[in-house]
Order: structure tokens, then C-alpha cells, then sequence
């Protein structure tokens, strides 16, 4: 019976060392949210690109991240998605922007836009974050129709107000 109860205490208390406070990452604790760097990199890509034309309504966003977006006429793999929360975070600071929202069905709403079904829409599509903790670039188009787009590498700085887009590297295509 002892040694019974002394392996259930110790059972106990190897469980509670093991457990972790939440958000920590430890086993049985929720997530912690999306990363707050990354959802303000892309929130500012997406703000640039949304003032390429300045009269999109509705602004959509892509909810996937197609690496080589930035050059004219390529796609590439676009095998990442944005999460449902940092859609959620993401679409809180661009609230501003009409008619934002995130697309699951880009092609789709791309294929709506040059047929003239969705008009004065502009689709919004980013690629991966390359950089360190100073700088960074992110491939990002805006399309808007079937003479209507840019492709561009926005360059990002981690400012005393935050990531910031200050300008553009590599080639940029307009259409």
C-alpha cells in the first residue's frame, strides 16, 4: 500500500513539474497567438501595396504566401497560408481599407477581376519574409485587372515606429 501511494505522489509531481504555464509551448497549454512581427511586416506590405492605386474597393487579400509573387508573370508555389489569427490580426490594422478581407480563392477572384465581375477590386498577394531583425524583403503584386497590376521586392526597416516600407529592390513590373 506505501509503495502504492508513494509512486501515485511521485506520478503527481513528475505531471505538475512536467506542465507548463499556458502559452508556453509546454504540453496540454494553448497557442500564444500569431507572431507580432511577422503579422506587422505583412500588415505594412499589405498597406503599400494597397496604396499602389489607392482606389481599390474592395481591397482582398490572398491568404496564401506565393514566394516568387514579385516577378511579373510568376507565381510559383504558394504552399503557405496566412493562419486564422494572424488573418484576424492583419485585417484589424488595415480595417481602415474598403471592403478589406482575406480571399481563400485567389485565382478564382483574380479570374473574376479581369472579366470585369468584380470592378475596382484590387487582389493583394505577398510572398515569404527574407531578412533579419533590421531588414527584410517581401515580393508582393496588386492586381487589379488585365492592365492593371504591379509586381515589385518591397524592402521593410525596423523603425523607432515600427516595420516600415521604404522602398522597393530588384526589378519592378507594371502592367
Amino acid at each position: 500500500m506505501r509503495r502504492a501511494l508513494a509512486v501515485s505522489a511521485l506520478l503527481v509531481m513528475a505531471a505538475a513539474c512536467a506542465a507548463r504555464a499556458p502559452g508556453t509551448g509546454g504540453p496540454g497549454t494553448e497557442p500564444t497567438g500569431p507572431d507580432p512581427t511577422r503579422v506587422e511586416i505583412y500588415t505594412a506590405a499589405f498597406r503599400s501595396l494597397a496604396d499602389t492605386e489607392g482606389w481599390f474597393d474592395p481591397v482582398l487579400l490572398d491568404d496564401r504566401i506565393c514566394p516568387a509573387i514579385g516577378d511579373p508573370g510568376g507565381m510559383g508555389s504558394c504552399g503557405e497560408r496566412f493562419t486564422e489569427a494572424e488573418q484576424a490580426a492583419i485585417l484589424a490594422e488595415l480595417g481602415d481599407l474598403p471592403g478589406i478581407r482575406f480571399v481563400p480563392d485567389a485565382e478564382r477572384i483574380q479570374d473574376r477581376i479581369f472579366s470585369g465581375g468584380l470592378s475596382g477590386a484590387g487582389l493583394l498577394t505577398v510572398g515569404a519574409i527574407d531578412g533579419d531583425d533590421q531588414r527584410v524583403t517581401v515580393a508582393g503584386r496588386s492586381y487589379c485587372g488585365g492592365l492593371c497590376a504591379h509586381w515589385m521586392t518591397l524592402v521593410l526597416r525596423n523603425q523607432a515606429n515600427g516595420w516600415t516600407v521604404t522602398g522597393t529592390t530588384g526589378p519592378i513590373g507594371i502592367a
